[in-house]
């Protein structure tokens, strides 16, 4: 038997460098999946929180002229006699600005 024939496996050297190569892109992989967690769990947060805001400015809508009155919320200011623009502001994350809705209300 020559010697070529009996080194036809892989060395130790090539085996841990394939398993460090396959742990590497393993750990990539893992760390783009947590990522994607965070920035999934973000934008729930960010429309939970613009459906609740909308939620509330169908409510300020069905509200007669009369009895809207500004809030934590809310503000309304009026633009010229029988109309009103309504602010709402609502605040999900201290890291984000708040989602601002505007409308317009008259008599």
């Amino acid at each position: 038997m020559s010697k070529n024939k009996a080194r036809q496996g892989f060395t130790y050297i090539e085996i841990l460098v394939s398993i460090s190569l396959l742990l590497i892109s393993a750990a990539s992989f893992f760390y783009l999946i947590k990522i994607e967690k965070l920035g999934l769990k973000r934008e729930e947060k960010f429309f939970r929180a613009l459906n609740l805001a909308q939620l509330e400015m169908e409510k300020i809508r069905a509200t007669p002229y009369a009895g809207i009155n500004g809030n934590e919320h809310y503000t309304e200011k009026e633009i010229s006699p029988g109309l009103k623009e309504i602010v709402f502001t609502y605040s999900f994350d201290k890291n984000r600005p708040p989602i601002k809705f505007y409308t317009l209300r008259n008599k």
